[in-house]
């Protein structure tokens, strides 16, 4: 029988929490993206993007990359990289918008869609993390020296 309560298995809280950084940073970094898009200094691009959804900044940052660079090669390695960051942003809201429960004598489940509980996968948690790293990392090198360097320079505002 399961009963609600937070989980007691500190190696799923240790992924929930790592997962949960993993999406504010990469949010934080596409926020970057829209500054280095926009010209705007940080704390303007932080505060034009404040309380928007992970969504909403993405087709942001793809609007702005489209108007800047046009159809392009570089705006279809962002467009590869935004799509990757729906995905894992969809993995990450499997993960913590479920019911989270206990199960009497066995653990932490989690009730999906279907009504069903399962216990939470712990490699798969941790897939979803690393995934966040690599594609944080990726977008992260583009900006700073990478493709979306190279095409804001060859695009000036």
């Amino acid at each position: 029988m399961e009963y609600l309560a937070v989980p007691n298995d500190p190696d799923v809280l240790a992924e929930i929490a790592q997962i949960s950084i993993c999406h504010g940073q990469l949010d934080y970094v596409l926020k970057m993206v829209f500054r280095d898009l926009t010209g705007l200094e940080i704390n303007e691009a932080l505060d034009a993007t404040h309380r928007q959804g992970s969504v909403d900044i993405r087709r942001r940052v793809r609007a702005l990359a489209r108007k800047r660079f046009g159809e392009s090669q570089a705006l279809a390695k962002l467009d590869a990289l935004l799509t990757r960051a729906a995905r894992v942003t969809e993995k990450r809201n499997a993960t913590l918008h479920p019911l989270w429960a206990m199960r009497l004598d066995e653990g932490p489940v989690v009730r999906r869609d279907d009504h069903t509980w399962e216990t939470p996968d712990l490699d798969q948690m941790r897939a979803v993390v690393d995934e966040f790293r690599i594609l944080t990392a990726e977008i992260l090198n583009a900006r700073t020296e990478g493709f979306l360097k190279k095409a804001i320079g060859e695009h000036p505002l």
